[in-house]
């Protein structure tokens, strides 16, 4: 018998007169997920929307990536998906959709919750996207930048450019649990202030590399 089945806390509910009950709160489990992400997702995006500064407010366009579909929501409740459960992407506006660049990042993760720049595609030809003058010129930069004594992961990867940690190894078993703590508004507001630090440091030279990488 697993742990689980063993549990006083499953003999409780397996009790007949409990199950019934345990079945109708299930039904809603999906829905309730979904609630929970959604929510901590809307109040990040406010509060980071709220810190932008007015020098940026028309250069970048927000999109955000939820576990929304029944089936992704069924797999990484089980275990069974290592997607991420919530990423919030500020891009340039002056990069296309189909176009090769960088964009800023928020992302939470079974193993980190923190901001960076991401390929927008795919970088399979990283060596010789790194070699350009431009973004030579923003890895540089970046090797300067301290974060306020956050971990940083500064080697570029096909996927992420730079990445800053907030936290590591946020959840395992129940990302559901930690979206839904209650945090104080300050929570919210200092990662939005470190965000906006780094993308006011590092703006211009994102730019210029977005305007080479585009033409590569």
């Amino acid at each position: 018998m697993s742990s689980e089945n063993a549990s006083p806390v499953f003999k409780f509910l397996m009790k007949k007169e409990n199950l019934p009950a345990v079945l109708e709160i299930l039904h809603y489990g999906i829905t309730v997920r979904k609630k929970v992400e959604a929510d901590f997702g809307a109040v990040l995006k406010e509060s980071f929307q709220k810190c932008q500064p007015s020098d940026l407010g028309g250069d970048l366009r927000w999109k955000e990536h939820l576990l929304q579909k029944e089936r992704e929501l069924d797999r990484a409740f089980a275990g069974l998906t290592e997607d991420s459960f919530f990423n919030l992407a500020a891009c340039p506006k002056s990069l296309a959709d189909e176009s090769q660049g960088l964009s800023y990042l928020i992302e939470t993760y079974h193993e980190h919750f923190g901001f960076g720049l991401c390929w927008r595609k795919e970088a399979r030809e990283l060596s010789a996207l790194c070699g350009l003058a431009s973004v030579q010129n923003l890895s540089n930069r970046l090797k300067q930048y301290k974060c306020n004594g956050l971990e940083l992961d500064s080697e570029p990867n096909p996927t992420w450019f730079w990445w800053a940690y907030w936290e590591k190894d946020i959840y395992d078993d129940s990302p559901w649990s930690w979206f839904s703590e209650e945090r104080d508004p300050a929570w919210f507001e200092a990662k939005a202030k470190s965000f906006w630090d780094f993308v006011g440091q590092t703006h211009m030279l994102v730019t210029a590399a977005n305007d080479e990488l585009k033409r590569h």
